[in-house]
């Protein structure tokens, strides 16, 4: 009886193994795709998917190889996945985005919606959603896949670094996630926010091989700004300042430099290496309020001006011009969002979800006339750490 059931139980693990072995993908059937640009254009879906080419690749580590290493394929279709089906009819092999690093969305379709590209991706049971999502600022997803980038191989994988190093220590950028960013169109009293993507220099040049073979490649891709967001769709542009702003309300400034005129005349940088904001609702006279609480902590990077370093006064005076220069940067946003853009992108409407639910509901139906004249409070505690190996500007005391 016992032997009955130990081959019975064998057999079973047997088959489970072999089970698993159902729905496997040959590499040599997949193209693996690490770039998806997705442009609209009436009601037909323009999608691009860039593709690497693994034996280009192998052969350029090996230091021999002409070509590029990615293709760039494209089609159009009246739905995502149709687009990418008919792919098929010029690639060689089958489209797989279970290795996706970044996906374009095009300015004109952000401007008409991004739900229905974000559903498909959220949707499919071979995407994942660590890959970071970009607007292209004044052009197509597919002019952006298409340039070519120098030190990564895979351009897609060059946007990719870039963002995530570009996050950590430049406080106007921020990747966001596909989950953060479907997650940020369900919430209430709150629209995202997502980093813009830009060709600097000869657009016509960036997609040919010379563009990685110049000291200065002729067409660069560079972050540029953030892309404010009204529900799913596209309603402007934030500059850097602006976009600076609205990081350190979020909190996701992690280091960063800035820079300030000196009273004298001169400029004096910093560089910010700690920062925690609190973003907090309250009530007053039954109408909502915003305290928004920044505390930073940073260093002297340089000194080009006339200032006593030595002097405690001086750093006293100096913490205050860099506390209005912060309260400068937040203001500004405040402005876009509440005059310009007149739009919650900055996310009060969550915060007095979440600690005022119940005013919340008889706030959310007017909450966009609420939102253009709520009062906010903004405090900065800014504190100089170090001030460098040296005390004073090198070019002061080169004049004594």
């Amino acid at each position: 009886m016992l032997k009955r059931i130990a081959v019975a139980a064998l057999l079973c693990c047997i088959c489970l193994a072999l089970a698993g072995c159902w729905s496997r993908r040959e590499l040599n059937e997949l193209s693996i795709t690490v770039g998806l640009g997705i442009d609209k254009t009436g009601d037909q879906f323009t999608v691009s998917a860039q593709v690497v080419d693994p034996g280009q690749v192998a052969m350029r580590a090996a230091g021999s190889g002409t070509r590029v290493p990615i293709t760039v394929y494209k089609e159009s279709g009246p739905s995502i996945l149709e687009a990418l089906r008919k792919m098929t009819t010029i690639a060689p092999r089958r489209i797989y985005l279970s290795h996706l690093r970044m996906l374009i969305i095009g300015e004109e379709m952000a401007r008409s919606g991004i739900s229905e590209a974000l559903d498909f991706l959220s949707r499919g049971h071979e995407t994942r959603t660590d890959f970071f999502i970009a607007i292209a600022k004044g052009s197509r997803a597919i002019d952006i896949l298409n340039v070519l980038t120098p030190l990564e191989k895979i351009p897609a994988n060059n946007l990719f670094s870039s963002l995530e190093t570009s996050a950590k220590f430049w406080a106007p950028t921020h990747g966001i996630f596909l989950d953060e960013l479907v997650n940020g169109l369900a919430e209430e009293g709150k629209s995202p926010a997502v980093t813009g993507i830009r060709i600097k220099g000869n657009t016509e040049k960036g997609d040919i091989i010379q563009n990685i073979q110049s000291i200065i490649p002729p067409a660069e891709l560079e972050y540029a700004g953030l892309a404010a967001f009204k529900k799913d769709k596209l309603i402007g542009w934030l500059t850097d300042d602006e976009s600076k702003g609205f990081n350190y309300i979020q909190g996701f400034v992690k280091e960063s430099a800035g820079h300030l005129d000196c009273p004298n005349g001169g400029r004096l940088v910093t560089d910010v290496i700690r920062t925690t904001t609190k973003v907090k609702g309250k009530v007053i006279d039954g109408k909502p309020a915003i305290d928004i609480v920044l505390y930073a902590e940073g260093d002297v990077a340089e000194v080009a001006c006339s200032i006593d370093l030595q002097n405690p006064k001086s750093i006293t005076e100096l913490s205050q011009h860099i506390n209005e220069n912060f309260k400068r940067l937040i203001n500004k946003t405040l402005n876009k969002a509440q005059n310009g853009l007149k739009t919650d992108f900055i996310g009060f409407g969550n915060v007095f979800r979440k600690s005022y639910p119940k005013e919340w509901k008889e706030w959310k139906r007017d909450w966009q006339e609420l939102f253009v004249t709520l009062p906010v409070d903004v405090h900065v505690d800014y504190r100089i750490r170090r001030i460098g190996t040296i005390t004073n500007s090198l070019m002061e005391e080169m004049k004594e």
